[in-house]
């Protein structure tokens, strides 16, 4: 079973929209969604009052903050009966207790650096730091790995016993340009429609679409949700 969805990320910049309502859109527009990663933006309290909209995933993930990601890890850790998170996403060029890190209850995965970060983004990096703690994972970011000029099938076949989800997200040469300055044409991913074919090797993980997706634009949400799902199935 295809195990796709999306970023609660992906939603930031809706200020007046409540978890509640992100929560029921994607339950009206993209129906079929298997995943879905929490973020640090929304309270802990909040994700508890929606328990019911949550429990309708197969594979639920939770993006730790750059900062206060102990406070975090240990409040996840305490509610982890009621969130049932399959995994933790970490950046691991943050300042990290990775012995802490690795003895949480909730297996936690790192994730692979862009080029705008000076750690992490290389094999070598990512295997050194998995070699040394045995229960961690890793997050395979593809559009990180296209800002390095890294080969996708080299990271598969590498990384393959320890990769356990996918981030997937914009694949051009404009996304810093059009992200951050928000002229924003698509919901999630700006694909290379060329590429599209590559993904179907990633089909067997869990995968979550990362973006900017412009406030109440749910029918951009479902364009790339159906994209993806047809190249994939």
């Amino acid at each position: 079973m295809l195990k796709l969805g999306f970023s609660l990320n992906d939603f930031y910049s809706w200020p007046k929209v409540s978890l509640e309502d992100i929560l029921k859109g994607l339950n009206k527009n993209v129906p079929q969604a298997k995943t879905l990663e929490l973020s640090h933006i929304y309270l802990l309290k909040d994700y508890l009052k929606n328990l019911k909209y949550l429990q309708k995933y197969d594979y639920l993930s939770f993006h730790l903050p750059k900062k206060g990601f102990n406070k975090c890890l240990g409040e996840l850790n305490q509610y982890q009966d009621k969130l049932k998170l399959k995994t933790l996403i970490i950046h691991p060029n943050n300042s990290v207790n990775w012995q802490t890190i690795s003895q949480s209850k909730i297996p936690v995965l790192i994730e692979n650096m862009d080029n705008h970060k000076k750690l992490f983004k290389t094999e070598k990096e990512i295997k050194n730091l998995l070699s040394k703690y045995p229960k961690l994972n890793l997050c395979l970011d593809v559009n990180h790995l296209e800002s390095n000029n890294l080969n996708l099938q080299a990271w598969l076949k590498k990384f393959r016993p320890r990769l356990k989800q996918i981030h997937l997200s914009i694949l051009d040469n404009g996304y810093y340009q059009n992200s951050f300055k928000k002229k924003l044409r698509h919901a999630l991913c700006m694909f290379n429609q060329d590429r599209l074919s590559t993904f179907k090797q990633l089909k067997k993980y869990p995968i979550i679409l990362e973006g900017f997706v412009p406030t109440n634009q749910w029918h951009l949400v479902k364009r790339e949700f159906n994209i993806l799902k047809k190249i994939l199935k």
